[in-house]
């Protein structure tokens, strides 16, 4: 699934560059520039994925699950730095608009784009639930942030083609990368109170006070501690 992500993701950047490419607009460069960091993100969760099947050793006796919530974390921190970088190209383009050239060769390929991206977040979030794998479904929830803001992305083009405002251009670009930000920030959290070992969800603590408390052996217990790395609980 990592292996298909990343061949997938580069895919992606080569539809989106080419739509980019033949009009000019700094949404779809907006796009393409969040596709980069699905590449970067995609060869980080391949090497992760690698590293957390290895078994412990002398110097990591628990395992080596946690890099998939360090994987995580890396990848929301390049989601932010892709919102800083489009917000920027933004705003220079807002200030000095520039006209779209053949806006529906672009559409066509940024919808394509759009299309397998969202094929391929499904598939990778399905996946990630079977395996508890906390890096597969971050990359999932970040492909299918990528859908929806190529959509409005798509929608903005099309806009300003058929309207002529040359500025929508830039302002659909704008909320992009509001939007990439948002996602950025709700991963790097998540993937932080893992990393500091957060308990596990309530239902699960419940079902192992269930177990010890069914027990004969168990005589009794106080001071439930729970912890999860990667998909080792």
């Amino acid at each position: 699934m990592a292996r298909i992500a990343l061949v997938g993701a580069i895919g992606i950047l080569l539809l989106k560059t080419g739509a980019w490419l033949v009009t000019g607009s700094v949404a779809l460069a907006s796009d393409a520039a969040e596709s980069i960091v699905n590449v970067v993100a995609a060869v980080t969760l391949l090497v992760a994925l690698r590293i957390s099947r290895a078994p412990p050793d002398l110097e990591h006796r628990y395992g080596h699950e946690k890099i998939e919530d360090l994987s995580s974390a890396f990848e929301a921190g390049l989601i932010l730095l892709a919102s800083l970088l489009i917000a920027g190209t933004a705003v220079d383009r807002l200030i000095t608009p520039v006209p779209l050239d053949q806006p529906l060769v672009g559409l066509v390929l940024a919808g394509a784009s759009a299309l397998i991206n969202a094929l391929l977040a499904l598939w990778l979030d399905r996946t990630g639930r079977a395996t508890e794998s906390t890096a597969l479904r971050a990359n999932a929830k970040h492909l299918a942030t990528d859908v929806l803001t190529s959509v409005g992305v798509l929608a903005g083009v099309a806009g300003t083609w058929l309207t002529g405002f040359e500025r929508l251009d830039p302002l659909i670009a704008l909320l992009v990368a509001l939007q990439i930000a948002r996602t950025g920030v709700t991963l790097l959290r998540r993937s932080i109170s893992r990393l500091l070992d957060e308990r596990l969800p309530e239902e699960e603590e419940a079902a192992i006070d269930e177990i010890l408390s069914g027990h004969s052996d168990v005589l009794g217990y106080h001071r439930l501690y729970t912890r999860r790395s990667g998909r080792t609980r």
